[in-house]
């Protein structure tokens, strides 16, 4: 039998072999982290045979994926020596396949002069292959982080399809000059994230198919991206999941209405964090977002003069969305009018918001009440997570209700299913609200049984 099968495998053409050893190494189609151990593939195969190593080095696909760093601390110097002598092996051997960089320092206790001089020439072979990026995921000190970036800035990769960075500082929080760079350099682009550095991007006139964008600086004050160009963003890349931004700079309201259209549309946005700097209002974009397929909102806004926001409301009104994540952070807006909202959202599963006086009216709201009829509707039917924050005035008696009205307890389904209106799991609120609560015995009997209270 065991010669059988040896036959069987050396009758397989070397085509079908490079396609198995493909698998081999990529055996996830997202896999980002190929190891450069000699008891893993893509090394491992060469030690098989001679007709293996041959087909293996001459399958360029799978040397596409490079791995650099991740070395913990101890003789970093010698072991990014290696990387350099590993790196090269790989991009020669990957032909003219795209490359994925895989760059993994996280180092916060600034001792790159151990090893800089070394981390700084596998960069550089890095970035001279920069035509040929596909994916680059990346954490570095700031200082090394430049360097990748530069080709970016520069709009010189044309085959990018992914861009991750995060920033890793200590000690001077100063940043470098602020950069952007024009999208439509990167034809290619899908995923953007950038983490602790200052940037902007140039949206152009055309219609991009990046579909996430995640840009946050290192502090709030750091954001570059302005009321417009969120509006740029939202109206160039129909195409967006995701959207996360920190919007730094203030657009006048005539600027704004000149670029805006009746409707934005972005029918495939599932998650949108935005966060504003102090007084900046983003009512005229909410006032003609439309996104059906929204299924997690964070809201931030900091020193906003409006008294209420609206414009929240209006939006979920006009989308019927599927929503199941709803965090507001100092958002302007009264308990009645963020009640409002929450009837746009019967899917919500996490509820948490700060700033916003909350009472035992919108506790009232979200306690259930058995007694309205024999089948009644449940609102909110699968909310988890409640948590009200200051500065919000809420009766341990009102919270109480609220609590036992959605905790599971003994109505728990047997098979662990998740019952209708049952599915409470943390609830966080003022300390003076929760303290005189806990010594409650319903409150502690749930709270055994596995309901989370916490204190803010």
């Amino acid at each position: 039998m065991a010669g059988t099968t040896s036959t069987t495998i050396e009758t397989l053409s070397p085509e079908l072999l490079a396609e198995i050893f493909w698998h081999c190494v990529y055996d996830h189609p997202d896999k980002v982290s190929v190891p450069r151990w000699r008891s893993h593939a893509p090394l491992l195969l060469g030690r098989v045979c001679s007709r293996w190593r041959t087909i293996s080095v001459s399958a360029p696909e799978i040397w596409s994926t490079i791995v650099i760093g991740g070395h913990g601390t101890k003789d970093k110097s010698v072991k990014y020596r290696k990387d350099i002598d590993a790196a090269r092996v790989w991009v020669s051997r990957s032909g003219t396949c795209p490359l994925t960089f895989n760059i993994n320092e996280w180092d916060p206790t600034n001792r790159a002069e151990e090893y800089g001089a070394e981390l700084r020439q596998v960069l550089e072979l890095v970035v001279s292959q920069f035509r040929r990026w596909s994916k680059i995921l990346a954490v570095l000190p700031r200082p090394f982080m430049k360097m990748l970036l530069v080709p970016l800035i520069e709009g010189d990769t044309p085959k990018l399809e992914e861009f991750q960075s995060q920033s890793i500082t200590s000690g001077d929080m100063g940043g470098f000059d602020p950069w952007s760079f024009v999208l439509s350099s990167t034809p290619h682009l899908k995923r953007l994230k950038v983490l602790c550095e200052p940037i902007s991007i140039d949206f152009g006139d055309q219609i991009h198919h990046v579909q996430f964008i995640h840009i946050m600086p290192m502090r709030p004050l750091d954001a570059k991206p302005s009321l417009l160009d969120l509006l740029q963003c939202l109206i160039r890349c129909p195409s967006l999941t995701t959207l996360a931004l920190q919007i730094g700079g203030c657009s006048p309201a005539a600027t704004l209405r000149r670029s805006l259209p009746n409707v934005i549309a972005l029918t495939d946005l599932h998650t949108l964090k935005l966060s504003f700097n102090a007084t900046i209002d983003p009512y005229l974009v909410f006032d003609r977002l439309y996104l059906p397929s929204i299924k997690h909102i964070v809201l931030t806004m900091r020193q906003c003069t409006q008294a209420d926001w609206p414009h929240l409301a209006s939006m979920l009104e006009r989308s019927h969305p599927p929503l199941e994540t709803l965090n507001l952070y100092n958002v302007p807006m009264t308990e009645r009018t963020l009640i409002e909202c929450l009837s746009f959202t019967p899917k919500l599963v996490n509820l948490d918001v700060r700033g916003i006086h909350c009472s035992d009216l919108a506790l009232a709201s979200l306690t259930i009440d058995d007694n309205e009829g024999s089948n009644p509707a449940i609102s909110w039917p699968y909310l988890t997570i409640v948590a009200l924050g200051p500065p919000s005035l809420l009766s341990p008696n009102a919270l109480k209700a609220m609590i036992l009205s959605r905790w599971a307890g003994a109505k728990a389904s047997d098979d662990n299913t998740v019952t209708p209106g049952k599915a409470l799991q943390v609830v966080r609120c003022p300390s003076e609200s929760v303290r005189d609560m806990l010594s409650d015995p319903d409150i502690c009997h749930c709270i055994t049984g596995g309901l989370t209270v916490e204190q803010e």
